[in-house]
């Protein structure tokens, strides 16, 4: 009836024998005013709950993912430096510490998935740095390593660079829903197949330098555990959006074998990312490979993202191209600096301050390395000092293949890397 006034979809329910054309109508007044209501706060949805947007959700559970990630990290470090602290050492898989560092995660990972469902992948892959910043943050409180000046100013660069990122990312006017589809046309364009043969040469292209310059061979591994990311965050995405947010023309597109694909590829390229990884750290100084690996992957998974979901095709303007470009090589700069930072602060030593906390012989073999270097390398054996821990512990760089030998004994250290969500490596 046109003069009937429909205020709420409980009074649309309780209208009788009413045909689907005659609710859409009704309907549709109560609807525009939903749409037209602001994202946080104001107006009410049509159920009396405040609407907050799809994206800012996945941000939040993705930045949630991101510190229990450094949490879980940092636990397990503790649990390394408890363990060669110890009169009867055991292996990293029996310290209740790892377990339950490695536990928290593998747990974020899950957070993290569930978010790259709900936000931008190019916004996600910028929020990296945050899990970066609370490692430093938490290993400070935690481990009681100290923050140096230079990795505070990285830090604040760092969350400069993401508000950056995030102000410029332009708005997609339909969001990408989980259509096998969609994923398929993505995957057989000639834009995507153009750039994946050009990221391969690429790859091939740094293994082929490292046969005349040996000192590029760990750089190449970490470029293409890098590009490996990219994709491996981009599969996994396909697979959260299939779950999460399925678009369901007539039959759920896990009746399709293609979906299936997805989900293998993605575990396929994942292990193809672990492997990468290790080598690139077994074979050189992780002073170079991180950083490498950290910012060469920001813009994989940021290439990938716009090729498969088409998140980068709504700018509106100059400046926000120059805000959301502008703020990612500023971020892959700070992110570059705080890596380098902690990993040199973690494997220096300070000679004064063990002095008050070794015997004497433990000193007259630190005299010994010290007089040929002077300084610790990144491979050096472990040494000893007292922290907020109460107790000695081992200060080297976490990602020191030759660390931690009480943990990890004789048998080669594999490195766990983060393939749901922002970068991260255990």
């Amino acid at each position: 009836r046109p003069d009937t006034r429909i205020t709420h979809r409980a009074d649309v329910l309780r209208l009788p024998h009413l045909p689907p054309a005659a609710l859409d109508l009704c309907l549709s007044p109560c609807d525009a005013h939903c749409r037209s209501a602001p994202a946080m706060g104001g107006p009410l949805g049509a159920f009396g709950v405040i609407q907050v947007p799809q994206e800012v959700v996945g941000v939040l559970i993705c930045l949630a993912g991101s510190t229990f990630t450094a949490f879980g990290l940092v636990l397990q470090k503790y649990s390394h430096q408890l363990n060669a602290a110890s009169d009867n050492p055991v292996i990293f898989f029996r310290q209740p510490w790892w377990f339950l560092g490695f536990a928290i995660f593998m747990a974020s990972q899950v957070l993290n998935l569930v978010a790259m469902g709900m936000a931008p992948q190019v916004v996600l892959s910028s929020l990296g740095a945050w899990c970066l910043i609370f490692n430093a943050l938490f290993a400070s409180c935690i481990l009681g390593e100290r923050l140096s000046p230079s990795e505070q100013t990285a830090m604040l660069g760092a969350v400069v660079g993401v508000v950056c990122v995030i102000a410029g990312t332009p708005q997609s006017e339909e969001l990408f829903r989980g259509d096998i589809q969609a994923m398929i046309d993505s995957f057989t364009s000639q834009q995507f197949i153009i750039a994946c043969g050009g990221l391969m040469v690429g790859c091939l292209g740094f293994f082929v330098l490292a046969r005349f310059w040996p000192d590029l061979l760990p750089v190449a591994w970490a470029v293409t555990a890098a590009v490996f990311s990219g994709f491996t965050v981009m599969l996994f995405k396909c697979v959260s959006l299939l779950i999460l947010n399925p678009k369901l023309p007539r039959i759920s597109p896990w009746f399709r074998w293609e979906s299936y694909v997805v989900v293998g590829a993605s575990g396929v390229v994942g292990l193809m990312q672990l492997h990468s990884m290790n080598v690139g750290l077994r074979t050189g100084e992780a002073l170079v490979v991180v950083p490498v690996y950290y910012s060469v992957g920001i813009l994989a998974q940021i290439l990938t993202g716009a090729l498969v979901f088409h998140e980068l095709g709504g700018f509106t303007c100059t400046r926000q191209i120059l805000l959301f470009w502008g703020g990612t090589g500023f971020l892959i700069l700070c992110i570059v600096k705080l890596t380098q930072s902690k990993i040199s602060t973690e494997s220096k030593t300070d000679l004064h301050a063990e002095a008050e906390s070794v015997d004497a012989d433990d000193m007259k073999a630190r005299k010994i390395i010290g007089s040929s270097d002077g300084v610790a390398a990144l491979r050096q054996p472990l040494h000893r000092r007292t922290s907020s821990m109460g107790s000695a512990v081992s200060l080297a760089s976490s990602y020191d293949p030759e660390a931690f030998p009480e943990s990890f004994g004789e048998e080669p250290r594999l490195y766990m890397v983060s393939v749901a969500g922002p970068m991260g490596i255990a």
